[in-house]
């Protein structure tokens, strides 16, 4: 289950990644062989559903002769607020022990007053799987997504930011003896550096029977959460004693540390019992990302010696 799951983030974020221009995404099918090698096929045919289900038949068929495989398509979801776009995700796993999982990520494209965005993984059904850990299942998935070369340019479009972060600040910072942008920057490259150690054990744990270096993983994926919430901390304060960002954005900043923070120092109790506790990491996760968003905005905007944010 675990590596069809990551196999599933990975050609999501492909899919993400095809429709965050507003395009609709051509249904695709991603999959893997017995000896790792992994290859995708698209299928487009005279209307979207015939395409689908060509796509639908290619995943059942498994003409590759394939380990495991995930169909990737362009869909409607009704969720409570009513209906949204998402890519619909069905991972198959062949062999001796087969099983299934449908999942869903519902998204807005992006229009002329609002941006793309990508909602809560929505699982849907998972049969066939002898351990259906759902808090497991969406952490490899997302282990999956991490892989994805594109998601990895997001993490280095990251360090680009915290640079632009303490070039902006660090003048502010020296004048009254401070190292805050520093502190916000060394957390940045720390938590790049604990996701490529992510990326390199789920590669790597694929080939251990022991399930030692999931282990590791998982541990180390949750610990993260100690270097952002230093990202988090450092270039909130930096940036609120220089007038760069206002309050609100700080305690938005603090806010997301303080999860983050404290579900790394409960890393045994969430690899053990993860329900609730697990929603600190994920709660947390998703204010750093609105963080970020608003931060890299006013780096954007603010070009050097214009106006600084003091708004409360």
């Amino acid at each position: 289950m675990i590596e069809t799951a990551a196999l599933a983030g990975f050609f999501a974020a492909h899919g993400v990644w095809s429709v965050s221009e507003g395009e609709t995404l051509i249904p695709l099918v991603g999959y893997e062989q017995p000896d790792g090698e992994r290859g995708m096929d698209r299928y487009l045919k005279d209307d979207v559903g015939r395409s689908a289900q060509a796509a639908q038949e290619a995943l059942e068929g498994n003409d590759h002769g394939a380990t495991r495989a995930v169909l990737v398509a362009d869909a409607y979801l009704a969720m409570d607020w009513g209906r949204t776009d998402a890519l619909i995700v069905r991972a198959v796993e062949h062999g001796l022990t087969p099983g299934t999982m449908e999942l869903a990520v519902p998204y807005a494209p992006p229009t002329d007053n609002s941006p793309f965005t990508v909602y809560r993984l929505q699982i849907i059904e998972v049969t066939g799987f002898a351990d259906q850990d759902y808090d497991t299942l969406a952490e490899a998935f997302f282990a999956g997504v991490d892989s994805h070369e594109q998601a990895a340019e997001v993490w280095h479009a990251t360090t680009v930011f915290a640079a632009g972060a303490v070039a902006a600040l660090w003048r502010s910072d020296r004048e009254r003896g401070e190292a805050w942008s520093l502190v916000g920057f060394a957390g940045v490259l720390l938590q790049n550096g604990a996701f490529a150690a992510v990326t390199a054990l789920r590669l790597a744990a694929a080939d251990d029977p022991t399930g030692a270096l999931w282990s590791l993983h998982d541990a180390l994926f949750t610990l993260n959460g100690v270097f952002l919430a230093s990202a988090l901390v450092g270039l909130s304060l930096s940036g609120r004693h220089a007038g760069l960002i206002p309050a609100w954005h700080a305690r938005l900043g603090y806010s997301s540390a303080v999860l983050l923070g404290t579900s790394a120092t409960l890393t045994p109790l969430v690899l053990a019992r993860p329900g609730v506790l697990g929603l600190l990491g994920l709660v947390g996760w998703l204010l750093w990302v609105a963080w970020l968003v608003v931060y890299s905005a006013v780096l954007v905007r603010c070009a050097p010696g214009a106006g600084r944010a003091t708004g409360e």
